[in-house]
């Protein structure tokens, strides 16, 4: 078994379709010659039959012209076909060519002879019995050359055949050196990435190792606190309102409120810090008496009226302290916001980085595994088509080879 670079092969390749070619060109030129024989013989014959005159002692005068028309018409296809000599073989073009142009005289000489076969036949006997046999001798000589050019095409179809499966290696070998150049490049830059993801975890901990941000969790753990405190102040709203809201919605819908008086119930029943925020505690409270005088007065009727009305008294005492209670507490969170807000920003800001970073990072793997992916591919391809290729070089040649990359 003998060894070719894939570099050479096209190389060897055209070598063994040439010495193919080689070992029949002598035996080509001799049908070569042998056509062009009879190409001149033919045209040989064109100049004999443009001496022969039909005159009116052999033929009446109206009859000439169309004896003398199918004279002209095969004496126009005769030098037109026979007038350019035949390439001398050298290639396998010359070897279609040469068969092109005795088709091509056969064709035309046989059609124009055969259209006007009677006239011919009649009027230039001896010229037309020999232009058959002059066709006749060249359809021999086609149907032989066909069967040269048929084995010889069947002897070189398998190598011209590699073309393809060179064409799809050098297409799979361009495309994996061009991924092992983005893979690299690909790598480094991941490199990059997680030397960053380390830098930036390691900011992450030492932020965290600290003084600051001791105290920093401390108050954290305090701010939880106070708004939770902040949170149940505004519970025990929502619940006061909440005891009170079958009697203020009866008075509403009986007696009737105006569109102040309602809008602010409504508003401070649905988010208890409006009270904090409007503060609207002498407009509320003066709402909540109506309502517990309208009860006192049976204006409205309601299920247990001594209750509904200790808890309107209720609302109406600790109403302040609820918006005190919760203005310290809010007070306090904003104090403790101001003091834990540098370090959120702070560890905002590298959290964020460091996601962007681990999301590049994955993008990057993720490139790396779909260029290993196509890379296997590229190699499979290669091997395939290298299979492919020494098969068909055994089966045309009966040489064992091996194409090394």
């Amino acid at each position: 078994m003998s060894e070719i670079a894939f570099t050479d092969l096209e190389k060897w390749l055209k070598s063994k379709t040439d010495s193919e070619l080689e070992a029949i060109k002598s035996e080509l030129n001799q049908y070569r010659n042998g056509v062009q024989i009879i190409i001149n013989s033919i045209k040989a014959l064109g100049e004999e039959l443009r001496k022969v005159e039909i005159s009116t002692e052999h033929v009446a005068e109206q009859y000439l012209p169309v004896i003398n028309g199918a004279k002209e018409t095969l004496l126009v296809a005769i030098q037109k076909e026979t007038s350019e000599e035949l390439p001398e073989i050298k290639s396998f073009d010359d070897v279609l060519t040469l068969r092109e142009r005795a088709n091509r005289l056969l064709n035309r000489l046989g059609d124009t002879s055969g259209s006007h076969r009677r006239v011919i036949h009649n009027f230039f006997g001896k010229h037309s019995k020999v232009l058959k046999f002059q066709l006749g001798l060249l359809d021999k000589e086609v149907k032989r050359l066909n069967e040269i050019i048929d084995g010889y095409k069947e002897k070189t179809s398998a190598l011209s055949e590699c073309s393809a499966s060179i064409s799809k290696i050098s297409a799979a070998l361009k495309e994996s050196s061009e991924l092992a150049w983005k893979s690299e490049e690909t790598k480094n830059e991941l490199k990059a990435l997680k030397a960053k993801e380390a830098e930036l975890v390691k900011r992450v901990d030492d932020l965290k190792n600290t003084e600051s941000f001791a105290t920093y969790k401390l108050d954290v753990e305090e701010l939880a606190r106070v708004k939770k405190d902040a949170e149940s102040v505004l519970s025990e709203i929502n619940a006061a309102f909440s005891r009170i809201s079958r009697p203020l919605n009866k008075y509403t819908y009986e007696v009737g409120l105006d569109k102040e008086s309602s809008y602010l119930v409504q508003s401070v029943m649905e988010d208890p810090l409006k009270l904090v925020q409007d503060a609207k505690v002498e407009h509320l409270t003066g709402v909540i008496n109506k309502v517990k005088e309208a009860i006192r007065q049976n204006k409205i009727v309601v299920k247990n009226p001594e209750k509904d009305m200790e808890n309107m008294s209720a609302l109406i005492a600790n109403m302040q302290q609820y918006i005190d209670a919760y203005k310290v507490h809010y007070a306090k969170m904003q104090a403790l916001v101001a003091k834990t807000s540098p370090i959120d920003t702070e560890l905002d800001k590298l959290r964020s980085e460091l996601e962007r970073n681990r999301g590049d990072v994955a993008q990057k793997e993720s490139f790396l595994n779909d260029y290993a992916e196509k890379v296997e591919h590229a190699k499979s391809t290669i091997s395939s088509e290298l299979n492919s290729i020494t098969e068909r070089i055994d089966g045309a040649t009966g040489s064992r080879i091996k194409v090394t990359i």
